[in-house]
């Protein structure tokens, strides 16, 4: 599952209106920065700038923990260490993973928005 559904639980608790207005919100900025390092991280890739990558990684991490998608944050996590470790050979697979994982993220955060929006 790309998204824990406690976590999510937990920020709906959260709403002072009970409703799903704030986790709406913390989804739709979630989204909007994944998004933004995505298009960084494939830029970076391209111009073989492993500590972009590195960044990028790491300003998804927490973020992405605090909105349940505990396994791409692993990726992240995981991306990171090894390029602020300096093992940045053989990178590719992680690498694809870690951009796999984000788009099983977007998807989940994009049908969550869809059905709670109706």
């Amino acid at each position: 599952m790309a998204l824990d559904l406690a976590q999510l639980e937990l920020l709906k608790s959260l709403d002072p209106a009970g409703g799903d207005l704030f986790v709406n919100r913390v989804l739709t900025t979630y989204l909007g920065s994944l998004e933004r390092q995505l298009t960084a991280v494939n830029v970076a890739r391209e111009r073989g700038d492993t500590p972009e990558i590195g960044r990028a990684a790491h300003t998804l991490k927490a973020a992405s923990a605090s909105v349940g998608a505990m396994v791409f944050s692993e990726a992240c996590k995981d991306l990171e260490t090894r390029i602020r470790g300096g093992q940045v050979d053989n990178l590719e697979p992680l690498l694809d993973h870690f951009l796999m994982e984000a788009a099983r993220v977007r998807d989940a955060i994009r049908f969550t928005l869809g059905t709670s929006a109706s």
